[in-house]
């Protein structure tokens, strides 16, 4: 279908406007090498890319638009999914920790701080993800989520035969606010109920939580 990887996103995403897996921008025309290995043998071959021949009003130049603005829309939907992955992460450590750690004996303190952190990151998680959907009719019924959103502007310009038009370009300048939004607010959870949590395993002498993801900066 001539398109790059998509982005990875969450197993249990589920979307009306974004299917998972994701797909991948298209790659623009132009020449591309296309490498068989079996084994020790090789075997490399020029490949053209072309515009259909059916949108005689489309421009390559155009497309190469579209395939910058989806691969870099992509980039943000990935590290939007990383981040989910790292506030379960943290809140089903916590949790554990702080369980544990109180039948072990220690302070009953670790409870409420383990609670406040799992408010805090349930909060940001809701606002990028629509965890009450288990199927894509179901989106109908909740509140439309960042994911939604961002997944709509990239489906939309990824499955067109055209470039970005003023509406897509409009309408990801907002998504993009948005996602900065959500990122400071996730750090803010980061600077604040997660650094207390790991100070009070540290006063403790628990182990401390480990993040799974690097979020890109």
């Amino acid at each position: 279908n001539m398109r790059i990887q998509g982005p990875e996103l969450v197993p249990d995403f589920v979307s009306m406007v974004l299917p998972n897996p994701a797909p991948g921008a298209k790659i623009p025309p132009g020449d591309y090498k296309v490498n068989l290995t079996i084994g020790d043998w090789q075997q490399e071959q020029v490949l053209a890319v072309k515009i259909d021949p059916n949108w005689t009003h489309v421009r390559a130049e155009e497309l190469v638009k579209q395939y910058q603005m989806g691969t870099e829309i992509a980039e943000i939907i990935e590290d939007s999914h990383k981040a989910i992955e790292n506030i379960r992460a943290i809140r089903t450590q916590a949790t554990d920790i702080a369980s544990r750690a109180i039948e072990a004996g220690y302070s009953d303190a670790l409870k409420e701080s383990a609670n406040k952190l799992d408010k805090a990151l349930t909060e940001v998680e809701d606002i990028i993800i629509q965890n009450k959907i288990k199927t894509s009719q179901d989106a109908i019924n909740y509140p439309r989520k960042f994911s939604n959103h961002i997944g709509r502007v990239y489906t939309v310009l990824c499955y067109s035969e055209a470039g970005p038009t003023a509406g897509i370009i409009e309408r990801y300048k907002d998504v993009l606010k948005e996602y900065e939004q959500i990122k400071t607010k996730l750090q803010a959870v980061m600077d604040n109920e997660f650094i207390a949590f790991n100070d009070l395993l540290e006063k403790e002498n628990v182990v401390h939580i480990i993040v799974p993801n690097e979020l890109k900066k």
